[in-house]
């Protein structure tokens, strides 16, 4: 069985290189990625720079083109 996956990335502030990778696998999650995204996205605790790696394992709900957006 082979796992095919879309990344896409997303940084913070500019494009320096992030001192963090924030990887979130999903699948079918159209209903929770935007929440999760905008929770993320909002965190100050992190010091510097950090990158949000979303891996879609071959979504068929829309989740795909909600990171998109």
């Amino acid at each position: 069985m082979s796992f095919v996956a879309t990344i896409r990335l997303h940084l913070r502030f500019s494009a320096m290189k992030p001192v963090l990778s924030i990887v979130v696998p999903c699948r079918n999650e159209s209903h929770y990625i935007q929440g999760v995204l905008q929770s993320l996205f909002a965190q100050e605790s992190v010091p510097g720079e950090f990158e949000v790696i979303v891996v879609d394992g071959m979504s068929e709900d829309g989740t795909r083109e909600l990171v998109d957006d």
